[in-house]
Parts: C-alpha cells; sequence; structure tokens
C-alpha cells in the first residue's frame, strides 16, 4: 500500500487518476435513455474518485519542512529570556548588549526568500514581526552608545549629567513602546506558528 501511495504522488498519475474518474463517470451516466445503475461501472467511478482525491489531497494541511525549519531557528535565536528582556527592560536603565542579541542577529542577518514562511498567513504574522524589529533596532542604534568596555549600552550622554534630560527620557520611552509591541508582535506569531505548524 505504501508503494502505491507514492506512485499516486506524481504528476502522471494525477492526471490519469483524473482521466479514469471521467471515464468512469461517462461509464455511470451511460448513453441510453432507459438508464438503470450499472453497479461494477458505479464501483469503478467510486475506486477512481478516492485514486483521485489521494493524489491530490495526500499531505494537504501538513506544514512545510521549511517553516517548520525557520520557526525553529527563530526560537533557537530568541529565547524566553530575551523575551522577557524585552517585555520588562526600563531602557532607561544601563542594559547589556547581549540581552537583545537574537532580535540584532534577526535584524542584521535574516533577509531574503530563506528567510521568509512559505505560508502565507504565517509569513504575514512574521512581517509584522520584522517591520517592529526594524523599528526597535533603529531606535536603539541611533539613541544608546556603548558603555563600560563596550558590554553594555545606555541611552545617556554628555548632556545627562545627574539626572536624564527630558529628551532622554523621551527616547528611552519610545524604546520601552517599541520593545513592548514587539513583544505583543511576537506574541501573536508565535501563537500563530503553532497552530499551522502542528508544534
Amino acid at each position: 500500500m505504501r508503494w502505491i501511495s507514492d506512485k499516486l504522488e506524481t504528476w502522471q498519475a494525477r492526471i490519469a487518476s483524473g482521466l479514469a474518474m471521467l471515464v468512469t463517470f461517462a461509464a455511470v451516466l451511460g448513453a441510453s435513455k432507459d438508464w438503470s445503475p450499472q453497479w461494477p461501472a458505479i464501483a469503478a467511478f467510486v475506486l477512481a474518485v478516492l485514486a483521485w482525491l489521494t493524489t491530490n489531497l495526500k499531505g494537504v494541511g501538513n506544514p512545510h519542512p521549511h517553516d517548520i525549519r525557520l520557526f525553529q531557528d527563530f526560537q533557537n535565536l530568541v529565547k524566553p529570556a530575551e523575551r522577557t528582556f524585552l517585555d520588562t527592560q526600563d531602557f532607561a536603565a544601563l542594559f547589556r548588549r547581549d540581552s537583545w542579541s537574537g532580535i540584532r542577529t534577526i535584524y542584521s542577518d535574516w533577509d531574503g526568500p530563506r528567510y521568509a514562511f512559505t505560508h502565507a498567513r504565517l509569513q504575514s504574522s512574521w512581517s509584522e514581526v520584522r517591520k517592529q524589529i526594524d523599528v526597535f533596532c533603529a531606535l536603539v542604534v541611533a539613541t544608546t552608545q556603548p558603555a563600560r568596555n563596550m558590554d553594555f549600552q545606555t541611552v545617556r550622554t554628555a548632556r545627562d549629567v545627574g539626572e536624564l534630560s527630558a529628551e532622554t527620557r523621551q527616547e528611552a520611552k519610545a524604546m520601552n513602546e517599541a520593545a513592548a509591541e514587539l513583544v505583543r508582535r511576537l506574541d501573536a506569531f508565535e501563537n500563530k506558528a503553532r497552530r499551522v505548524l502542528k508544534i
């Protein structure tokens, strides 16, 4: 049965099963006016329909291996600790550069068809995540600078002597809001991915 199932996946088998279905359907209808059920023809038609369904529907609804691998790569990059950091960090304070390394890798390296999902709705959700990653990372790049031997980043500048200036607080607030929105989109994407990919 496995051999038959494998053979039915070829395009030749799909054409043959479709033609067989049409021929047996014509045989079931018959050409005479005094038509009566021809059970052998009906049985052949049913078998032809089943073969056609097998060739065309086998694998429908199964997640694409590329999508599964890409989602696993995403999970390996953006660990729960990084999600927690994005959700809880006040960017007015000093923060470690490696706290958002997964997001930074996606921002700098994940580009092109290799990093796109084949499933349309999943790709649509991922596109929303990518847009927000770009927003967040652009803010970090534009408004922070290295601190403590490059291991940390800070929004503090020379203007921030003692307390943070109003401008710096506004920049930190923008990063906090961007990070919160990114977490929201990450959650929505991951929930959809688990449903689509049946994980």
